[in-house]
């Protein structure tokens, strides 16, 4: 048997392959990976914020739209008004108002309009010039003054019975007060409502000055035995009222 050399050297070890470790070069699908996670969530980001846009602009639609609309009659201004044309004054009524005779009633200077429509034809409507009833008694009052040749005026009291102590003088004719103006209240039961109409200046009268600068007095008499009194009438009145 041959002697074995000792002098040959070994055998080299081969060196054994180094592993992967994560502080190394991410391999390809890996990034992959990464890729696809970042996409997917963008995606579905992008769709929320699509979604809630999309609600958003879907609500403000609907709380935007229009309220359902309202039809209403109008009738034309020549049909649903009347207009009274006299020699020193002018107004406008409701169509179906006519002016009765006579214009001169015992020492007294007036006007006196009537309702026509059925069921409605119990209101009245009378306008003193100058001469005036200035001690008449009514249950309710308005409040009127000057503006030029037109009138400015309040709103139409509650039964002065409510709020006048009667006197034992004169029981039907109690002097009142009212937005301003005194009146005399008339304290019966009977009955209907009137109103009638002050100014600061004077019991049951206004006066106003005519283009030409001549003064005119008036006083306004409202009756309504209606069920429903109707004081919008009142208001139109003297809304339109124009001395000339």
């Amino acid at each position: 048997m041959a002697k074995k050399n000792e002098s040959e050297a070994p055998p080299q070890a081969v060196p054994e392959k180094k592993r992967k470790t994560w502080d190394a070069k991410p391999s390809h699908k890996f990034i992959h990976t990464v890729l696809t996670v970042i996409i997917t969530l963008g995606v579905v980001g992008g769709g929320v914020t699509a979604y809630r846009f999309f609600q958003r602009d879907t609500q403000t639609s609907i709380n935007n739209s229009a309220a359902p609309s309202i039809v209403k009659t109008v009738v034309a201004p020549d049909a649903a008004r009347a207009h009274f044309d006299e020699a020193s004054f002018s107004m406008d009524l409701p169509a179906d108002w006519k002016r009765l005779p006579p214009d001169l009633v015992g020492e007294y200077a007036m006007y006196k309009y009537q309702a026509t429509k059925k069921n409605a034809d119990n209101r009245y409507l009378t306008v003193y010039v100058d001469r005036l009833p200035l001690t008449m008694p009514v249950s309710m009052e308005v409040a009127v003054q000057p503006n030029g040749q037109t009138l400015t005026h309040g709103n139409v009291s509650e039964e002065c019975r409510n709020f006048t102590t009667p006197t034992t003088n004169n029981p039907q004719s109690n002097l009142a007060r009212w937005d301003g103006v005194s009146f005399y209240c008339d304290m019966s039961t009977k009955a209907g409502t009137t109103v009638g109409t002050s100014s600061p200046d004077a019991i049951n009268s206004v006066t106003l000055t005519s283009v030409g600068f001549t003064p005119h007095k008036f006083f306004f008499l409202y009756e309504d035995d209606n069920y429903n009194p109707d004081y919008g009438i009142l208001y139109d009145m003297l809304n339109s009222f124009k001395v000339k």
